[in-house]
């Protein structure tokens, strides 16, 4: 699994075990790769022979690059639809095509694709202190920023990991500007880093960085991130720092917490219970609202 392992699991997943091992004979072992881990770890694992059954894969998570690898077993409709009866009979055939890698299929598709948004939560208190109400983009957060760093010497205002939030914010402040879309992570196709999409153009045009508007949003956001950095608004390791910033935002350690709207719900919750009181900002491009599939 892609995360953190969470708290308590080795009790929960005793008392799982001891039911599966009366009901059908089987235990389950569950392992975590942390998000900061994700890029040495994943491929590492699944090239050394380890005893995996099943692992998370996703077009952004080497699936490509790991399914030519041929790390991953192939998989036929008929092995589905013999060993995975329910599962096959609620499948989407269209789904099995959109997961096969030079004509063979090594995944087993979600039957319920995940929709989420990209959101940043913040402190309702620092916000009051800002003077900053309903903020609806980033670059909006500047005295939030501010306010965190002069009046809260414990807490970076963007204390940012090396995996996950590295691009976000700068990602953000992109998508102001326009609804972007690049190659997905591990595409396999080197010709397609550097080339992007809009998402609100209904033409689909292929873009280069040195076209419009893309060049002048990634100045935008480059100009804007250098700016926060040299204000002390941004963790100055974010290469080394492995601890994403919605786990450091709980524990009082990062002004700002990035997530999406499915991951983010267990930030949410422990801050509840820290009388953490939130504001959640989703990150929409220019036009509105833009959802996303999750892996």
């Amino acid at each position: 699994m892609l995360v953190e392992a969470p708290k308590g699991m080795p009790e929960v997943m005793a008392a799982v075990n001891e039911k599966l091992k009366q009901d059908i004979n089987a235990t389950l072992e569950i392992n975590y790769i942390g998000w900061g881990d994700v890029a040495s770890k994943y491929p590492l694992i699944l090239a050394s022979g380890q005893d995996v059954d099943f692992v998370f894969a996703a077009d952004w998570n080497f699936y490509v690059s790991e399914s030519n690898k041929g790390s991953f077993l192939e998989l036929s409709e008929d092995m589905i639809k013999t060993n995975m009866p329910k599962y096959y009979a609620g499948q989407d055939p269209a789904a099995y095509q959109a997961a096969q890698v030079n004509g063979k299929q090594y995944m087993i598709p979600t039957t319920t694709p995940d929709r989420k948004v990209n959101v940043i939560v913040l402190r309702k208190d620092i916000m009051d202190e800002a003077g900053l109400v309903n903020p609806t983009k980033i670059s909006e957060l500047e005295p939030y920023l501010a306010a965190v760093k002069h009046s809260h010497p414990d807490m970076i205002p963007l204390n940012l990991d090396s995996q996950y939030d590295l691009p976000t914010p700068f990602g953000a402040l992109v998508s102001e500007k326009f609804a972007f879309q690049g190659a997905p992570i591990d595409s396999g196709d080197p010709s397609a880093v550097g080339l992007f999409t809009d998402n609100e153009d209904p033409a689909g045009k292929i873009l280069s960085i040195t076209d419009e508007p893309v060049q002048s949003a990634f100045q935008y956001a480059a100009e804007t991130m250098k700016k926060w950095y040299d204000a002390g608004y941004v963790n100055k390791n974010p290469y080394s720092n492995k601890v994403r910033s919605k786990d450091n935002f709980v524990e009082g350690k990062a002004g700002a917490a990035f997530g999406n709207s499915i991951d983010i719900q267990a930030t949410l919750a422990a801050c509840t219970d820290k009388g953490i009181e939130t504001y959640v900002m989703p990150c929409f491009p220019p036009r509105g609202m833009l959802l996303q599939a999750a892996g």
